[in-house]
């Protein structure tokens, strides 16, 4: 299996070192790891541990940042990835843009993120447009779901994944997913999410 992995740089943070956990997760399981950023501190940590990375300018919130679209759809093919995970706002919507465009019998499986309380606006939505929804809490799970009920249609099923960051830690807690259920949402919103699916692995 090939992974894909895409964020803005490769320095300090929750979102970096979880790039590199599950990069490292992958290739010792042998599989095959890349990550595209446009570069930083934690590159030599990341080829280390046995990913590739690929530098693109995908960092910049500017306009000129969309050139970077048909880079990637060519990247893309090119490679042809099991898996496309976006992990930050900017870099998915380039890689989104890039990924919809594909031809839908080929193109890599897609898969977000949220890793904290984004403001609830259309730039943010677009970390809830993967085919699975990944969540590092149960309070982003519940801000997440609530904040995008529009996303819950009869034409398509939002399933949100909540796994504890130290996951890779304890990979066989994988198999121990269970439904949430409705609990946790409030009675005038539950109507709402008669189609959503939200599934915990902690």
């Amino acid at each position: 299996m090939k992974v894909i992995q895409i964020l803005p740089e490769l320095n300090a943070g929750g979102v970096e070192r979880g790039t590199l956990e599950v990069g490292k997760y992958l290739t010792d399981q042998g599989h095959e790891s890349i990550v595209i950023s446009n570069g930083g501190r934690l590159v030599e940590q990341l080829e280390t541990e046995g990913s590739r990375h690929i530098t693109l300018p995908v960092h910049q919130k500017r306009l000129s940042s969309l050139k970077q679209v048909k880079v990637l759809r060519k990247l893309f093919e090119d490679e042809k990835p099991d898996i496309l995970h976006l992990r930050s706002r900017l870099p998915a919507w380039l890689a989104y843009l890039a990924w919809r465009k594909m031809d839908p019998t080929t193109r890599p499986r897609l898969v977000t993120t949220v890793h904290g309380f984004n403001s609830v606006n259309r730039y943010s939505k677009i970390m809830t447009c993967g085919e699975r929804v990944i969540c590092d809490s149960r309070a982003v799970v519940m801000y997440t779901i609530v904040s995008t009920v529009r996303n819950c249609t009869k034409s398509s099923l939002f399933i949100v994944v909540s796994i504890p960051a130290n996951i890779i830690q304890n990979s066989s807690r994988l198999a121990n997913g269970r439904e949430i259920g409705m609990r946790n949402i409030p009675k005038r919103r539950r109507r709402s999410f008669s189609l959503c699916r939200v599934v915990s692995l902690d």
